[in-house]
């Protein structure tokens, strides 16, 4: 569900229907860094969304993980979470 909010979210921003994350924020009255953290996750690989998915998610990926700031590569994000392409 966080995956798909954060894929929409980021969406809204790309497509102009909100200026940025601060215009999300005060749209959605959401805290900042709660916003930030779930837009993180539009930024997942694809195999680790399909993983999400299919509910066959890395033991080493949960949200206390992608709290702090992941890789925006793709590459990066399958080596730190052990997963194949």
């Amino acid at each position: 569900m966080a995956v798909a909010r954060g894929r929409k979210w980021q969406r809204d921003i790309d497509e102009g229907k909100v200026r940025d994350i601060k215009e999300l924020t005060e749209i959605l009255q959401l805290d900042h860094s709660y916003v930030s953290r779930i837009l993180r996750l539009a930024h997942l690989a694809p195999p680790l969304i399909e993983r999400v998915i299919n509910g066959t998610i890395p033991e080493n990926l949960c949200i206390s993980r992608v709290r702090n700031t992941i890789s925006n590569n793709w590459d990066d994000q399958l080596q730190e979470f052990r997963v194949e392409a």
